[in-house]
């Protein structure tokens, strides 16, 4: 894959580790849930300033370490269904 693709690529995955934690969550492997939240808030942090797509990135970096402390502090069972959907606000595009 080119260096053009891979980048382009990247870009396609600001949410990266988001979803696959809370995977783990709802298997409730509550470990490697709050690892791969972790990982995402560490992937997401430099698109807050240009997030690509409208993602609310700094909303879902403060989700990913705020549910991943949970996980940690009060075990996988403590989190409830509800709250393994973040609401992801876009901001709205210039031109949208």
């Amino acid at each position: 894959m080119s260096a053009q693709l891979k980048a382009a690529d990247q870009r396609l995955q600001p949410t990266s580790g988001t979803p696959q934690g809370l995977t783990h969550l709802r298997r409730g492997n509550g470990t490697g849930a709050a690892a791969l939240l972790r990982r995402a808030h560490d992937h997401i942090q430099p698109y807050i300033q240009q997030p690509p797509y409208s993602v609310a990135a700094e909303q879902l970096t403060h989700y990913a370490t705020d549910l991943a402390t949970r996980i940690e502090r009060d075990g996988p069972d403590a989190i409830a269904s509800e709250q393994l959907s973040p609401q992801l606000r876009t901001i709205r595009a210039p031109n949208g």
